[in-house]
């Protein structure tokens, strides 16, 4: 290889990774605007955080700072995915949240955090979602069909267990 193709070699690389730095630093700038600056319609009515808890045999969406209950259900799933639907950050706390079924992550821009008390896993017999991907098919507890810009972090717990009916 010649040095002036080495050189171009060596600039297209550099342009690659300018690129990249670039739409990161631009998602970045986007993501700290407030919704409505966003251009995401509604977004002024939309909690940023939210935090999902367990109480008795409930699961409450209740929205950071004054602590208003948005959403009760008593499925961890139905909960988990109305948080999803309604807010950017949904924080799962307090207990363990057993769905029934894959979480399906329902649209881009969304975090979900579970929090170091807390369990997100499979109930008894729920049924899970077959992903393929590149390397095997597998069981998906949590699932992002193709949304951008979505985060997942865990200081708790997540598992679809042995106990749950895959298929």
């Amino acid at each position: 290889m010649s040095i002036g193709s080495k050189r171009k070699a060596f600039t297209m690389t550099m342009m690659r990774h300018l690129s990249a730095a670039l739409v990161v630093m631009g998602f970045t700038w986007l993501c700290a605007l407030p919704p409505a600056a966003a251009g995401e319609p509604g977004a002024s009515s939309e909690p940023r955080f939210v935090a999902v808890t367990i109480q008795g045999q409930s699961c409450l969406v209740k929205r950071d700072g004054d602590g208003e209950t948005l959403f009760e259900s008593s499925k961890a799933l139905a909960a988990i995915e109305w948080a999803l639907n309604h807010s950017r950050i949904v924080v799962l706390k307090g207990g363990t949240f057993n769905v029934a079924g894959t979480l399906n992550i329902p649209r881009p821009n969304v975090t979900l955090i579970i929090a170091g008390d807390a369990t997100l896993q499979a109930a008894d017999k729920a049924e899970l979602d077959i992903v393929s991907e590149g390397h095997g098919d597998y069981p998906a507890l949590v699932h992002n069909k193709g949304m951008d810009h979505v985060a997942s972090g865990s200081s708790g717990r997540h598992s679809y267990a042995s106990r749950a009916r895959i298929g």
